[in-house]
């Protein structure tokens, strides 16, 4: 089920909202929705989500208003169009990671603490680009022609 954390708008560090998606099989990931009002932002935002302790996040995604938070597909079609990895990610290695992780590792002298990392991924549509070209485009006749017709 979706964990919802501060959906109203203007809520608590002023995201619109903040998803957990354990249901998609990422138990360990939020996904946010926000809009910079500045630059930097957006880095603020990730870095914040990924040291909260209540989300245990080793994942976090930000995402544009237009994209649906709810619906894996166009969350990851908001990855695959808006994110240069060299530029809109960030990493953060040897820092305290969900006791559940099991890609993480264990610290013997610190029982149950884990050690791992996390990332943070800015999909949100960037002030450097014309927000019309992150318009989905389809080809002609798209879902319109069923396989079955031609078998």
């Amino acid at each position: 089920m979706t964990k919802r954390q501060g959906s109203e708008p203007n809520s608590a560090c002023g995201k619109r909202c903040v998803h957990t998606v354990a249901h998609w099989g990422a138990a360990l990931t939020a996904v946010v929705q926000v809009e910079a009002p500045r630059p930097g932002y957006i880095n603020d935002v990730l870095m914040a989500c990924m040291g909260a302790p209540w989300l245990n996040t080793k994942t976090v995604v930000a995402i544009s208003a237009d994209t649906n938070i709810e619906d894996a597909e166009d969350v990851f079609h908001a990855i695959a169009t808006r994110v240069d990895p060299a530029r809109d990610t960030i990493t953060v290695s040897n820092t305290r990671s969900s006791l559940y992780d099991p890609s993480a590792e264990p610290l013997p002298e610190h029982p149950p603490f884990r050690l791992g990392s996390k990332i943070g991924i800015d999909a949100t549509i960037k002030d450097r680009f014309n927000k019309d070209d992150f318009l989905r485009t389809w080809p002609k006749h798209w879902g319109e022609v069923d396989l079955k017709d031609y078998l």
